[in-house]
């Protein structure tokens, strides 16, 4: 009975081993990264080195993605699409426009006005993007918020119509989380399933890092600080 019992045990414990064996054995995924500049801000993406993947090709595709959303939304590139509506060149609108422009208005409806991207004027008084004031005239304040407000501007067919030729527009605060998720879903259709996004502190992520989990370094908000304030995973 002893006997029986002994080599139960070691026949388990030599299966143990041998999983473990071939665990450690398995090759660990490899991880490259991709970095640079977009929308007046940096961005850095994680992505699995899957079998076959042409890395220069992914890059490519990437940053063309990031320069139709640029070419589109972003206020610090003067031949935007976004800038010519600004600067009243222009009134028309292209589908990357149209698309955030409603969910931005969605989430302005739903937040009771509280998310605005009309508040340009505002921003760019308080010191704010590419042509921010040097000092803020407390004086002004009225007239700029006369500039403000969602049920000033709206689509009609490919053209925003303006209340104010004064208006201006930044989709900054959603433009960037719109971008990861361009992003993200590009990595995945290419095969990939594990990947990490981060365009102006906006992050979404793939998988689960080969069962680790991705972890964001979250600084803490103070002027100067490079420390991380917190980890989430």
């Amino acid at each position: 009975m002893i006997n029986k019992v002994m080599n139960h045990l070691i026949s388990v414990c030599s299966v143990i081993a041998l999983t473990l064996s071939l665990a450690s054995c398995s090759p660990q995924p490899e991880y490259v990264e991709l970095n640079g500049l977009t929308q007046g801000t940096t961005y850095h993406i994680v992505v699995e080195k899957t079998p076959g993947l042409d890395i220069k090709a992914l890059r490519q595709d990437i940053e063309q993605l990031f320069t139709q959303v640029d070419n589109s939304l972003s206020i610090y590139n003067d031949s935007s699409l976004i800038s010519d509506i600004n600067a009243n060149r222009s009134d028309r609108t292209d589908t990357l426009f149209r698309e955030v422009f409603r969910v931005a208005a969605e989430v302005s409806s739903e937040s009771g006005g509280l998310f605005d991207i009309t508040v340009g004027p505002l921003v760019k008084a308080w010191g704010f993007g590419p042509d921010a004031m040097k000092r803020f005239d407390p004086s002004m304040l009225d007239s700029l918020l006369a500039l403000v407000g969602m049920s000033k501007i709206r689509l009609e067919g490919d053209r925003i119509i303006k209340a104010d030729p004064g208006m201006f527009i930044d989709m900054n605060a959603i433009a960037q989380g719109y971008t990861v998720d361009l992003a993200v879903d590009l990595i995945v259709s290419r095969g990939i399933k594990e990947c990490l996004v981060e365009v102006g502190g906006e992050v979404r992520t793939a998988g689960d890092k080969n069962g680790m989990g991705w972890k964001v370094g979250i600084d803490a908000p103070s002027d100067g600080n490079f420390t991380p304030g917190a980890d989430i995973q």
